[in-house]
């Protein structure tokens, strides 16, 4: 059930105290987090070598996806869990913190996805939250606004609502986003995704085949498809990838086309 969030946001300029002027009023309609729970946790798809193909060149094609896992990883210093790993905070991505109970805003990357864009150059993630400290978000409802935020070959503006849920270990959303790729506006990137210190999983629908779970930690080298009722793990190479189901040594190829969308 999705409820409207009040939050008032205060910008802090000094160790306490507000600037000058109201609180900026912060409004967002809230995550309807059961359903979106229930579609990562829940994929419909049957997968078979068929069904394998077009799932993985969506992986290797679609900068939307791409997009998506990268934004999962700059948002991963400000998770709760990216505080007990080394050196996470400033390996993945630069924070400027605004204040205590304020905000957070994180860069993009830009061109470069490997590194962070230190002078925010290439736009930001700005992320409000009632339950918010100097170091982490807390539990309970998150808003992400994406501005001017460019990743690759990939531009991304607009909000989306998000949850911080301790049982499912991460930051889950339901992203609704203006793109333009390339320099053309695309239709708007929509995925339900769980982002954590350790995990990046987006769903992924195939009108004709269904729902499937996407583990894209491993990328470029390897990737999880997760069905209904079936894992496979995938190495993914130039033009094929190598596939097994989850905790067998049995494998197949499934033959790729890396033509860029």
């Amino acid at each position: 059930m999705k409820t409207r969030l009040i939050l008032l946001v205060c910008v802090v300029t000094f160790a306490i105290g507000c600037g000058e002027g109201q609180p900026r009023r912060t409004q967002w309609e809230t995550l309807d987090l059961e359903t979106t729970v229930d579609k990562i946790k829940s994929p419909t798809g049957t997968i078979d070598e068929a069904t394998l193909r077009p799932i993985l060149e969506r992986v290797v094609q679609d900068k939307l996806l791409d997009a998506t896992r990268v934004a999962g990883q700059r948002l991963r210093p400000v998770l709760p869990q990216a505080t007990q790993t080394s050196g996470l905070r400033t390996a993945q991505s630069p924070l400027q913190i605004k204040g205590a109970h304020a905000w957070f805003e994180v860069s993009c990357p830009g061109e470069d996805t490997a590194s962070p864009d230190t002078s925010f150059a290439s736009g930001k993630v700005r992320i409000d939250a009632p339950n918010i400290d100097s170091k982490t978000i807390g539990a309970g409802d998150v808003l992400l606004s994406f501005v001017d935020c460019a990743i690759g070959q990939t531009l991304l503006d607009g909000d989306s609502p998000a949850f911080y849920s301790v049982p499912e270990g991460g930051l889950i959303t339901s992203l609704a986003l203006n793109a333009v790729v390339e320099g053309e506006p695309v239709s708007t990137l929509r995925a339900d995704a769980l982002f954590s210190a350790r995990r990046i999983a987006v769903v992924v629908e195939l009108p004709q085949f269904g729902t499937f779970r996407l583990e894209l930690d491993g990328l470029p080298q390897e990737v999880t498809v997760v069905g209904a009722s079936q894992t496979f793990v995938c190495q993914l190479q130039e033009n094929q990838a190598q596939c097994s189901p989850a905790g067998s040594d049995v494998s197949f190829t499934v033959p790729l086309t890396r033509t860029n969308q």
